[in-house]
């Protein structure tokens, strides 16, 4: 919203081209998001359905196992795309924040936090279901590979949040330099 409410303004004419750069990924990250929440809801679905898989013989437990193993992998490969899409997003806010409307600055504040909640969240789906993960250096990998994300958007957002803080008129010096 900060971009869209930048982007035309006479006002920030000047930061047009910069305010642009950031409303395309922030539109086709809100793109590629979309159907993850759904696929995130549904994903866990192959494990369910795997749990009920018979399990009398040996060759059957096995192919349980299996069936659960790839079901739980299904599980986490959803959230962690959801957690790279979205601080994928970072350095377009990071722009918003230093030159977008400042009469939007707690919309950039709400988005931040809103980014770094999403991540989290999507951080807990994958560490929930690592646990049930039998396979210890796949386990390993997207525990770092989360535990990084996780750390990225919180001190990411924090960054966010400190430059609209320290922001102390509409137009950002960065503007009237330039005009």
């Amino acid at each position: 919203m900060a971009g869209w409410m930048t982007y035309g303004n006479k006002k920030y004419a000047v930061l047009e081209p910069t305010v642009r750069q950031a409303i395309l990924p922030l539109h086709t990250a809100v793109q590629e998001l979309l159907p993850l929440i759904d696929a995130d809801a549904i994903a866990f679905t192959d494990y369910m359905a795997a749990r009920k898989l018979p399990s009398l013989t040996e060759e059957e437990k096995e192919r349980r196992q299996a069936a659960m193993q790839e079901g739980l992998k299904t599980a986490i490969r959803v959230p962690l795309s959801i957690i790279q899409i979205a601080n994928g997003c970072w350095p377009a806010l990071l722009l918003v924040a230093q030159c977008g409307n400042y009469s939007c600055k707690s919309d950039v504040e709400v988005g931040a936090k809103a980014l770094e909640t999403g991540v989290w969240g999507a951080y807990k789906n994958v560490i929930i279901n690592l646990s049930g993960l039998v396979d210890a250096e796949y386990k390993e990998q997207v525990q770092q590979e989360a535990d990084e994300a996780l750390k990225k958007a919180h001190d990411v957002c924090h960054e966010v949040l400190e430059i609209v803080e320290r922001r102390t008129g509409d137009v950002p010096e960065v503007a009237q330099k330039r005009t």
